[in-house]
């Protein structure tokens, strides 16, 4: 038995097969709040994996809170924990099965409101996302027009909001805005 099987079977407890659709997912014209059964590949308490519909790479999963939510802050301390124990065991799960080097997981919520992560296999082989994102070139170019001393106002004011208080790397910078 593979240590992932092991690792898995130690979360069986968690387990809770959908037999039916909780009430709190029933959101009309939500594409992930529908019908389902027979396609899950793995359910939890508090979430629940379903194969991508146009996946980009063999392997490319969703991972959806069972509770129709749109940001992360809208779910309750106990259901994030859930959602992200039941990412977690997807992620070991897919990489064993598909041998990605690593997943991507992402959120984007751009097309389907109801809060889920996207789990996409990379093998070395493939294009990497890396700089459809950061490079100049890519979305960080078209997207951000402000200047670095923004970014670091920003960050200053989360770490207020953070009770975090100032902490400067030798160089002066923030740890927060150095990296």
């Amino acid at each position: 038995m593979s240590s992932v099987v092991r690792r898995l079977m130690n979360y069986s407890e968690h387990l809770a097969p959908m037999t039916e659709q909780p009430d709190t997912m029933q959101v009309p014209g939500c594409p992930l709040c529908g019908e389902h059964l027979g396609t899950i590949l793995y359910a939890s308490k508090f979430a629940f994996c379903l194969p991508a519909a146009e996946p980009l790479r063999p392997g490319h999963l969703l991972v959806i809170s069972r509770r129709h939510v749109t940001k992360l802050t809208q779910l309750s301390a106990e259901e994030l924990a859930g959602l992200m124990e039941t990412l977690s065991v997807v992620t070991l799960a897919a990489e064993e099965v598909t041998g990605a080097d690593k997943l991507y997981v992402l959120h984007v919520g751009d097309k389907i409101s109801h809060y889920h992560f996207h789990l996409i296999p990379y093998q070395a082989t493939d294009t990497p996302l890396g700089p459809f994102v950061f490079d100049d070139s890519g979305w960080k170019s078209a997207q951000y027009a402000g200047s670095v001393a923004d970014h670091r106002t920003i960050c200053d004011c989360l770490r207020l909001a953070l009770g975090v208080p100032e902490r400067s790397s030798p160089s002066g910078t923030s740890r927060l805005t150095s990296r």
